[in-house]
C-alpha cells in the first residue's frame, strides 16, 4: 500500500458514502453548467489556471444544511462544519488541466471507476479522497463519466482540517 504523508496533498478516507441511498436522479435533474460561486466577474476568485474551462461539466451545489435524505444527513454530521457539498459530473472524453484552485481542501467521492488524478506529479487511482487543491493537479480523461460529490472547506487550511480528518478517524 502507497504510504501517504501530508506533504503529498492527497489522503484515502475512510468513510464510503452509500450511493445507493443517495437522490442521484434529483441532483442530476437540478446539475446546471459549471460556474464557480458567486458573480461570472469572480471567475478568477476560485480557480488560477485555465481549469476555468470546464468544458460541459455540470454541478449542483447544496448547503451543509439537514435535508430529507438520511444518507446526505449522515455525509453531514460525519464532516460538518464545511461549507457546501457540489456533486460535479464529468462527462466522459473530459479531463482538467493541471491547475490549483483557491478554496482550502475538499474531500472526493467519486462514484464508478474513478479517473486518475494527479497531484503534485504523482497519479492516484482514488474513490474517496482528502486534498489540498492549492497543490498542482489534473484529472485525466476517462472512457466514462465522472461524478464526483465533494466536500469543500472554502477558508478552513488544509492542515486543520487534515488534523481534524485524523483525530476523527476518516485519514
Amino acid at each position: 500500500m502507497e504510504s501517504y504523508k501530508a506533504q503529498t496533498g492527497i489522503h484515502p478516507v475512510s468513510f464510503r458514502p452509500n450511493w445507493d441511498e443517495l437522490p442521484i436522479s434529483q441532483i442530476m435533474d437540478n446539475m446546471q453548467p459549471y460556474r464557480p460561486p458567486g458573480k461570472i466577474s469572480d471567475y478568477q476568485k476560485e480557480f488560477d489556471t485555465v481549469a476555468t474551462e470546464r468544458s460541459n461539466t455540470k454541478i449542483c451545489r447544496i448547503a451543509a444544511q439537514r435535508t430529507s435524505c438520511k444518507e446526505l444527513n449522515r455525509i453531514i454530521r460525519a464532516f460538518y462544519p464545511f461549507d457546501y457539498i457540489s456533486f460535479i459530473l464529468l462527462p466522459k472524453g473530459v479531463g482538467y488541466p493541471t491547475h490549483t484552485d483557491k478554496r482550502g481542501c475538499n474531500i472526493n467521492f467519486v462514484r464508478g471507476p474513478a479517473a486518475p488524478i494527479t497531484v503534485g506529479g504523482v497519479s492516484y487511482q482514488l474513490d474517496r479522497f482528502f486534498m489540498n487543491p492549492k497543490i498542482p493537479h489534473s484529472v485525466e480523461k476517462h472512457a466514462v463519466g465522472r461524478f464526483t460529490m465533494m466536500i469543500t472547506w472554502d477558508n478552513d487550511s488544509y492542515e486543520d482540517i487534515h488534523e481534524r480528518l485524523v483525530r476523527n478517524g476518516w485519514l
